[in-house]
């Protein structure tokens, strides 16, 4: 996810429905749907932040998820160049989310 581009989708963590989404086939909401989390923060000192799925290990989220991710981003942003990666990337928990964007950097954007 973009940030700079999907302020949306930042406003739907700050207030807790990102994970929810309804169900294809009824509509109903399914709460809490356990995902990766790959945010692209341009022009921040760390640039990228990665909220693995909570049911995931640690060699999980760094071997397929993650590089699956950072692949998409490449992709999106038309660049090969990917030195600047792992320099970048902070690896939070979710609940660290609503720390990291408070009021103030969503009206920033």
């Amino acid at each position: 996810m973009d940030q700079s581009t999907q302020p949306d989708l930042i406003q739907k963590i700050v207030e807790g429905s990102f994970k929810t989404h309804p169900c294809p086939k009824c509509t109903q909401l399914i709460p809490e749907v356990d995902q990766p989390l790959l945010i692209y923060r341009p022009r921040q000192q760390q640039p990228l932040l990665f909220a693995p799925a909570l049911k995931t290990t640690l060699a999980e989220d760094q071997t397929h998820t993650l590089q699956h991710l950072v692949q998409h981003l490449l992709e999106t942003l038309d660049s090969s160049d990917d030195d600047w990666i792992m320099e970048g990337l902070k690896r939070i928990r979710w609940n660290q989310l609503l720390m990291i964007y408070s009021e103030a950097e969503l009206s920033f954007e």
